[in-house]
C-alpha cells in the first residue's frame, strides 16, 4: 500500500530511467528504476501499489541518502495475506 508522492519523472541523458517519490503513512522516500521510464505512464497518484525494491545508499553531488531501487511494481492487493 504505497502511494506516489508527486508525479513520476523520467531522468538520465536519454530519459530511460524513472525517478519518483513514494509515501506510506508519514514516511516518504526517493525511488529510482533504471531502464524503466515507460512505467511513468502506468502509475497514477491516486492508486496504491505494492513494490519490489532494494535499498541502496545514494551518493550524488556530495550528498548521501537512502534510496530505493525499484525492481517491479503492481497495483496493491489491499487486504491480501501473505502465505507462510
Amino acid at each position: 500500500n504505497i502511494y506516489l508522492n508527486g508525479d513520476p519523472k523520467t531522468i538520465g541523458a536519454d530519459g530511460r530511467h524513472l525517478s519518483l517519490r513514494i509515501r506510506q503513512d508519514e514516511v516518504r522516500i526517493q525511488c529510482v528504476a533504471f531502464g524503466q521510464a515507460e512505467w511513468a505512464e502506468q502509475m497514477r497518484l491516486d492508486e496504491a501499489y505494492d513494490l519490489a525494491f532494494k535499498p541502496v545508499i545514494n551518493e550524488y553531488q556530495g550528498m548521501t541518502s537512502v534510496q530505493l531501487q525499484l525492481v517491479d511494481f503492481r497495483p496493491a492487493r489491499i487486504g491480501a495475506t501473505v502465505a507462510s
